[in-house]
Parts: C-alpha cells; structure tokens; sequence
C-alpha cells in the first residue's frame, strides 16, 4: 500500500466515507505523523526484521572504496549497525576480509598483532564511522541493518510486510483521542494481530532449506546478492 492508500483505508474505516482529507489539510497532516509514529513503533520492535538489512552497494551515501592510507569511513545516513563481517575486493576480483571488533580491544589486538585485519565502529547517530585496520585497496562490501524509512510522498510505500498494522495502530490512537475505548481496543487487537503475523513470516525460512552451520547462512560476509 501507499501512503495514499493507507491514509484513505485509515479515513474509510474511521469515518464510513470517501470524502478524503485533502494532502496539506490538518486531518491528513494528523493522520500522516501518526503513520510514521507507527513505522516507529515498528522498527522499534524486539525483531530484526528482514526488510531492514541492505548492502552498502545498493545505498546511495556512504564510502565505498577503500586505500591503503584510510581506515576511517563514512556510513550510509540509513546505517544502524552492521551485520557481519566486512570484505574489501580488489580489481582482480581477490577478497580481504575483516572481522568485527568491539572498540575497547582495538589497542590489545594491536599490542599483540600489527598485521591483524579487522574493523569496528565508532560515533554514534548519523556520524557513525567504520574504521578498518590495515586496509587494502579496493571495494568495500558489507550488509548493514538500516533504519526504517519514513513516508512523505503520496506514493512512498512502506517497507512492512503488512502495512495493515499501521492502518490499525493509527486507528487506535485516533480512537484514544476519541475516548472511545471499546474501539481502542478492537484496534490494538487487530495491530498486535498484524505485527505478530510479521513476526512469524520473518522468522520462518525458505523451504528446503539446510541451516546446520552459522558460517552457511553468512556466505561472503551476508552480502545479500553478491
């Protein structure tokens, strides 16, 4: 659904007719917030849903190519965390990889070994920083958990399995300003219905499927299509 589609469903069911807010009015101000408090609500959730996780090749910001005389990189403005391993590949196609290390053990790993390959972050909110050690000339390759987008255009679409839930959370909150708690009720139910339904099909595998090792399920660093 769009965000259209979702404001006029929204509008149908809370007030039985078609005669839809008009884009700028208040009511479709209102209505549009409360859906992005919704994906909130969403991305905020104890699950790392699928739809989330994206490849630094297909972002649009973020430093992709990596020198012998950088290790500090800028992440893509959507980036959250990263969800594995890292890999710099070079123009003859070989593949250095670099594993994740937690800030605090920087300086022991280097005591110990100058020559070890590794990453980690540092920064926080939109200036997180990826720091490489020993880095080689080439592409870098990750896949990241991403922050949920929000909708403003008319024709954005969610990113949501099944955007119905944001349809009944806002008519919740809608219905809560109402005082009508009978309603708040009925739409929290059919929210938390939504949300669960998500939560099952992102926990459910591909058929035929063999996950007997970790390593298997993280080829080439989960670099989703490479």
């Amino acid at each position: 659904m769009t965000l259209s589609e979702i404001l006029n469903k929204i509008h149908l069911l809370y007030e039985g007719d078609t005669d839809y807010p008009a884009e700028g009015s208040e009511d479709y101000n209102l209505r549009k917030g409360l859906v992005n408090a919704a994906i909130d609500v969403w991305e905020q959730e104890n699950i790392r849903w699928k739809e989330l996780f994206k490849n630094l090749s297909d972002a649009t910001d973020g430093d992709k190519t990596a020198t012998t005389s950088t290790t500090s990189y800028s992440t893509p403005s959507d980036y959250r965390f990263i969800s594995s391993f890292l890999y710099i590949q070079d123009t003859d196609g070989n593949k250095t990889y670099y594993v994740y290390k937690r800030p605090d053990d920087v300086i022991k790993i280097n005591k110990i070994d100058s020559s070890s390959k590794f990453f980690y972050e540092t920064g926080g909110g939109s200036s997180k920083k990826i720091n490489i050690v020993n880095p080689v000339n080439g592409t870098i390759y990750y896949s990241y958990y991403k922050k949920a987008t929000k909708l403003s255009n008319s024709t954005d679409v969610p990113e949501m399995l099944n955007p119905d839930f944001i349809v009944y959370w806002v008519l919740g909150q809608l219905y809560e300003q109402d005082l009508r708690n009978d309603k708040v009720a009925q739409y929290q139910a059919l929210a938390k219905q939504a949300l669960d339904y998500m939560i099952i099909e992102n926990e459910t595998k591909p058929f035929n499927q063999s996950y007997n090792l970790a390593e298997l399920d993280y080829e080439d660093g989960f670099v989703i299509g490479q």
